[in-house]
């Protein structure tokens, strides 16, 4: 465990120092929200999903968050809670249809340090994009609750790093 946080660590602060020598404004990690409780529209999060969030909260312990946005959801409220609270950040709530909303005030949060957006299956990936990043699928699966995009910023494009954080707990 203390080898893959040592690995992230040094991944991550690769790439923070590559992005400022590049003029890049800024680093977004997205991810999907935890593993739900049940199928209702505004589920919590399971006994699984609240393990997820604590595990999504130390793996970006030392990312320096500096804004969380989430939707209106509780389940992505709860994902980013514990790391709102470790990193003393205020979480933005932004209404789910509102992806355009949500990747422009993340690209203007970016630059003033990194951003955690936690949005669902159908969202993540098209936030991407609006970010510059060229994602292949339009939709995550139902049961990929493990991936991390991590969107390195710049004035003419966008960077996107894929990683698995936590093992998928089913």
């Amino acid at each position: 465990m203390r080898t893959r946080a040592l690995c992230f660590l040094l991944f991550t602060s690769f790439i923070f120092a590559h992005a400022q020598a590049h003029g890049q404004s800024g680093v977004i990690f997205l991810v999907r929200h935890a593993e739900r409780a049940s199928s209702d529209k505004d589920s919590e999060l399971s006994a699984a999903g609240e393990k997820r969030a604590q595990c999504l909260a130390q793996t970006l312990r030392d990312a320096h968050i500096k804004s969380i946005f989430t939707t209106e959801f509780k389940r992505t409220r709860q994902a980013a809670a514990r790391l709102a609270e470790e990193a003393g950040v205020k979480t933005h709530t932004i209404n789910s249809a509102k992806t355009k909303e949500i990747a422009d005030a993340a690209r203007r949060a970016a630059n003033h340090g990194a951003v955690l957006i936690v949005g669902h299956s159908n969202t993540v990936p098209e936030i991407a994009r609006m970010l510059g990043a060229e994602v292949a699928e339009k939709n995550m699966m139902d049961d990929d609750y493990d991936r991390l995009l991590i969107v390195h910023l710049s004035t003419s494009d966008a960077i996107v790093t894929t990683l698995h954080f936590c093992p998928t707990t089913k």
